[in-house]
């Protein structure tokens, strides 16, 4: 079984690229095409259901599991570092 930490990072790697990508991503306001916010609304969907699943996961462990782990961040400080 893979290590919930490891899944944790991985996942919180893949919403933060992601939200990154929808970002700089053509919008309304630049006149983006409709096939173009069409996908930008695909994007956001997948965005909230990953997002979502990883919140999930982290609010299982108990409380300040990763700062028992050598190496890895508070989870207040990852999630909020750039912010």
């Amino acid at each position: 079984m893979a290590d919930v930490f490891a899944v944790l990072a991985k996942d919180h790697d893949e919403v933060k690229g992601m939200r990154t990508e929808l970002e700089k991503g053509p919008t309304r306001a630049t006149r983006a095409g409709e096939d173009q916010l069409a996908l930008r609304k695909k994007m956001t969907k997948e965005l909230i259901i990953e997002a979502s699943k990883h919140e999930a996961i982290r609010t299982r462990l108990p409380r300040r599991a990763s700062s028992k782990r050598p190496g890895l961040p508070s989870p207040w400080r990852t999630r909020h570092a750039t912010r």
